[in-house]
């Protein structure tokens, strides 16, 4: 249930009240400009608004560095009631000074929307009276509205070529080489992307057999069970159709980690997903459109935000995608300021290792980008065609744009059945690439500073220069050239296996051989040697290291027609050994 705190009113205050919650006033996403007078005129205008409220806690920073110090499913074992410690610290101190701003609102109108336990604010809807009394309390920093964000319009594209019926992102995958870093074993797996949007259609063939945490939160109190949050299975169920971009977040999700385990493979087809749906529902009226929309308010996207860092040390996230946002900025300064909270959350996020990338907006503009893609510590990506050229509608600016992926005609899982696919062109289309992109680099390596994998995209990139006519190129990024950057030595390449059997009188052996073929990468890093694995779980069990000239091993006395597992890795004249390249040897049939 939600909160509500409403001294000395009755029913006919709550309908008046539920009109005014319906009544959103759409801005620039992010946009918190107000000044006190301007932010209390708003109220009495309206007489009830949603804020954020921002209190001053005695030593945040410290309390928050110490949770980020503990950060990561692979923390030292000896480390995690630390860890819990840090959290509860940080936790009760927001709580202690909570309870004494909202204390101090007694005998006022006002709603909880969100507290929060990572971050020293407060979502509310306040009145006239409760504003001010916010607005003359020493505990609270800062008031703003509560904005609201739109699903960037997307453009539902027929594809380059006749065939329709195959649901086919090879294409794009080739293109930022993806499919290298799958046959070098890299699928994702292990990993989580999160993706905060309007949803999933969960039951989607592109998803089975992934692990999918599902939360929501929503201002208007549109999550499943008619709340403002909602944890656990179904959490994250999608919209109903008649709202515009009702399945924007199954396509997102598809394009980043989807997977039926036949021609349609996202960028981290192995991945598996946190899903946040973070839209309430608006009427055509509200939206300015001839059809009813889905829209997010700031507090929510924070909550989200939040909460996978919440889990950051529970599961293995790799990276964060909003594909939303709206405005227009070209000032990272202004930018921040304008978007306090949600760049909180990010920078939170980004210290402990875990990226945000968001798209930059469809509007065509040459000279900014929007809002949250335009935070500072945000990861943001402008869309491009299969040709390597910015996309017509993909916004650009010189320094706030970080990288381009592709975005146009990219085919993934949308909500109609269980089994439906659509090409849709948006820069919504080309974060999630990076996303994925970053849950093959923590597949490789949880230990590879941000920093150092945002380096090592931008030197792998292929150049694309803006149409703006800038002069100014920014790379499209390229993941397998990146992740290959990142290793000394790439594992082999092409395996594939068989089993025979070698009859005697006495008994019958049955042998799986075993050939690969040697990286191209690897041409000029002097491999003088293979070692070949056996999968034990997630143990690997040394069976042999054989010449660097040797692409073959039998691996004999095995069981007949038994499923197995191997790990190839390359070995160079230093004793430097590559990361694994898993294979998995299937039978089918018996003939």
């Amino acid at each position: 249930m939600r909160n509500r705190y409403f001294p000395g009113h009755g029913v006919g205050f709550l309908l008046v009240l539920m009109t005014m919650l319906i009544t959103p006033v759409v801005n620039a996403a992010g946009d918190t400009s107000d000044s006190k007078t301007d932010l209390m005129q708003k109220v009495r205008d309206r007489g009830y608004i949603p804020v954020i409220v921002q209190m001053q806690v005695p030593h945040i920073e410290t309390l928050t560095a110490d949770c980020i110090r503990y950060s990561g499913p692979d923390t030292d074992l000896r480390e995690p009631q630390k860890s819990m410690e840090a959290d509860l610290r940080l936790e009760a101190a927001i709580r202690n000074v909570a309870e004494e701003v909202l204390a101090a609102l007694a005998g006022s109108e006002y709603e909880i929307h969100h507290t929060y336990s990572t971050l020293p604010l407060l979502a509310l809807h306040v009145t006239p009276q409760s504003l001010g009394q916010l607005q003359a309390s020493p505990q609270v920093v800062r008031i703003a509205e509560d904005r609201l964000t739109r699903i960037p319009e997307y453009r539902v594209t027929a594809p380059s070529s006749p065939e329709t019926s195959s649901p086919m992102m090879a294409e794009a995958v080739e293109l930022i080489r993806a499919d290298s870093a799958w046959l070098a074993g890299y699928t994702g797996a292990g990993q989580y992307v999160a993706v905060l949007d309007s949803g999933i259609r969960r039951a989607h063939e592109a998803f089975t057999g992934k692990v999918v945490v599902e939360q929501c939160y929503s201002l208007k109190g549109n999550c499943p069970n008619g709340e403002n949050s909602m944890s656990g299975p179904g959490a994250a169920r999608m919209h109903p159709p008649q709202y515009y971009g009702y399945d924007h977040g199954t396509h997102v999700s598809g394009i980043a980690t989807g997977n039926d385990g036949g021609s349609f493979r996202g960028v981290a087809p192995d991945a598996n997903l946190i899903n946040i749906q973070v839209f309430s529902r608006f009427s055509a009226d509200e939206c300015n459109s001839n059809e009813p929309c889905v829209m997010s308010y700031n507090s929510d996207q924070v909550k989200a935000l939040e909460f996978v860092f919440s889990k950051r040390n529970q599961l293995r996230i790799a990276s964060v995608n909003m594909s939303l946002g709206g405005g227009e900025y070209d000032s990272a300064v202004e930018c921040d300021m304008d978007n306090p909270y949600v760049k909180q959350a990010i920078d939170n996020l980004r210290a402990a290792g875990i990226p945000t990338v968001i798209s930059s907006g469809n509007e065509a503009l040459c000279n900014g980008i929007s809002a949250p893609a335009c935070v500072s510590s945000a990861i943001s990506v402008g869309a491009t065609t299969k040709g390597d050229q910015e996309a017509s509608f993909s916004n650009f600016h010189p320094q706030l744009l970080d990288f381009f992926a592709p975005g146009q005609s990219i085919r993934s899982a949308t909500g109609g059945s269980n089994s439906s696919y659509q090409y849709w062109g948006g820069t919504s289309m080309a974060a999630p690439m990076l996303a994925g992109g970053f849950a093959i680099f923590r597949q490789y390596s949880r230990d590879v500073p941000l920093d150092e994998l945002l380096t090592a995209l931008h030197y792998s990139g292929q150049g694309v220069l803006t149409k703006c006519q800038t002069g100014v190129e920014k790379p499209r990024i390229n993941v397998g050239e990146a992740l290959m950057s990142l290793m000394s030595i790439a594992p082999p390449v092409n395996i594939q296996g068989s089993q025979s059997n070698n009859q005697s009188l006495m008994q019958t052996e049955y042998i799986n051989t075993l050939t690969w073929e040697a990286n191209p990468l690897n041409n000029d890093k002097n491999v003088v040697a293979y070692r070949v694995y056996q999968m034990v779980d997630e143990d690997k069990v040394l069976l042999a290291e054989v010449d660097g000239a040797t692409f073959a091993f039998q691996h004999r006395r095995v069981g007949k027609r038994n499923e197995m597992r191997y790990a190839f890795t390359s070995v160079d004249g230093e004793g430097e050994e590559s990361g694994p390249s898993v294979f998995v040897l299937k039978f089918g049939v018996e003939q």
